[in-house]
């Protein structure tokens, strides 16, 4: 468990992340938006590498861009609901 609804989990060698989300603030608009009650316990640069991201919905406490871009960046994979993947083409 890595925070509200995150999830990294390792299945046969491969590891897969739901709902990732490792910002320090989930709402695009920093004024607005609560901080994180704890810090992130994930360090993307310090992880293995991420193999999948699965992610359900686009709320703001779900989709993390700058996460997604960092997962990106890395090569990983990306498993979306509907919907979801426009925002990922942008």
């Amino acid at each position: 468990m890595v925070g509200h609804a995150s999830v990294l989990i390792e299945i046969d060698g491969y590891r897969v992340f739901f709902e990732a989300i490792l910002s320090e603030y989930a709402f695009p608009v920093k004024a607005f938006a609560p901080k994180r009650m704890n810090p992130s316990p994930l360090i993307l640069s310090e992880t293995p590498r991420i193999d999948a991201v699965v992610i359900s919905h686009d709320h703001y406490d779900h989709l993390d861009m700058k996460t997604i871009q960092q997962l990106h960046k890395q090569g990983a994979m990306f498993f979306v609901g509907l919907g979801v993947g426009v925002h990922l083409e942008k």
